[in-house]
């Protein structure tokens, strides 16, 4: 039998907890996360999904979750330190529908995620998500990727699973997205603190989040095999922000995908191949850093900030990165600034051509690219003149 520890079950917006025979306990979880009648529901209800959350910590055991506790908090913690717990749905996203456990230690709370996969497509991505993150980790050891612990699958009844896993929770990071600011109605960067709902960011802080967030991609960037974190996107609210004054940190919560972008024979891999992949790369990562849902739920829009140069900035840093770790060699970043400078806009222009003809037609993100590519190719052209 599980072991069960007492807990208590919140729905994110909603400050009291829910327990059997609240209307919401039996009501269907929505299979998405826009605010619209017409989106479908699951045949998973609130209470199965929260039944289902227990029934997993359950089978981890207390000595295991203790584990895990002491793992992210940085100091041992036993089975018998663990009084109670908190479960938190935090939101229904496109994937999965995650949850934050709070495990009250002794007088501390130690938080994670329990992310948990119930539609089809959710199904086909967590366990390899929870591989990417779980072999990224170990080769890259940054602190920019979530920990992640234990992919199960849970059976609601006989005709139904559903798979969790279990991960590092980023405590005071929070999505954000493009919106127009209230005073202005100027298109602005909000984030979405639920402490403070107003909280649009600065002009440097964009530019922080911007350079942070393609460093990350480029650091886990292989340049011998083409191997990147793929089908992020910031409509999701794939990478995340701590905010402390005007000190920014970013951190990505999910590698849904990590896959080459050109399947190549590493006998012919030369430095042409790599300067060549490496910008297609590059300008891949630039077009998606700029698209986005407005507020995170409307329609999909073009970031027209003056954003391009903290990309740039951002995928040198990654570089660099790899550079000091030996992965890749330093005058490999030169030889790719030297090859940038030279570039004629004819073969930005037919590349960035080329990746826009392979967005599927009825993406929401075509008509986004079409509407800025232009004055993008050209901020680029500009930014590698003064490389």
């Amino acid at each position: 039998m599980p072991e069960i520890l007492p807990t208590q079950y919140f729905v994110a917006d909603q400050p009291e907890p829910i327990i059997p025979g609240n209307p919401l306990w039996e009501k269907p979880l929505p299979l998405d996360y826009r605010p619209s009648k017409k989106i479908p529901q699951t045949s998973l209800t609130y209470g199965a999904y929260f039944r289902a959350i227990s029934d997993y910590i359950g089978k981890l055991g207390s000595t295991h979750l203790a584990g895990i506790a002491s793992q992210l908090a940085g100091r041992p913690v036993s089975a018998g330190d663990i009084s109670h717990l908190d479960i938190h749905l935090e939101k229904h996203g496109a994937f999965y529908h995650p949850a934050r456990l709070i495990l009250h230690v002794n007088a501390d709370c130690i938080a994670c995620v329990v992310n948990v996969a119930v539609s089809p497509l959710g199904m086909e991505t967590i366990k390899a998500e929870f591989d990417n993150l779980k072999r990224l980790s170990a080769r890259y050891a940054t602190h920019w990727l979530p920990f992640v612990f234990n992919c199960k699958a849970v059976a609601i009844h006989e005709q139904q699973d559903v798979q969790v896993f279990m991960g590092e929770w980023f405590a005071d990071f929070h999505e954000f997205h493009l919106s127009e600011a209230k005073a202005t109605k100027n298109l602005a960067i909000r984030v979405w603190d639920p402490e403070n709902p107003d909280h649009y960011l600065s002009s440097n802080q964009v530019q922080q989040i911007i350079t942070q967030a393609a460093m990350i991609l480029t650091a886990h960037y292989r340049l011998d095999t083409t191997e990147q974190i793929a089908s992020w996107h910031n409509a999701a609210g794939d990478f995340v922000v701590c905010v402390e004054t005007e000190v920014i940190n970013v951190k990505l919560i999910t590698v849904r995908g990590y896959e080459p972008l050109f399947n190549l024979d590493q006998a012919d891999v030369s430095l042409e191949t790599i300067l060549n992949t490496v910008l297609i790369f590059f300008l891949n990562i630039s077009m998606k850093m700029r698209i986005d849902r407005l507020d995170g739920v409307g329609d999909m829009v073009w970031n027209s900030l003056n954003v391009v140069p903290s990309i740039i900035a951002g995928f040198f840093e990654g570089l660099e990165f790899q550079a000091k770790h030996q992965r890749i060699p330093l005058e490999l970043i030169d030889a790719i600034k030297i090859f940038f400078f030279n570039l004629p806009a004819k073969d930005v222009q037919d590349i960035c051509a080329e990746i826009i003809g392979r967005i599927e037609p009825q993406s929401p993100d075509l008509s986004a690219v079409k509407a800025g590519i232009n004055a993008h190719i050209a901020a680029i052209m500009s930014g590698f003149r003064q490389l």
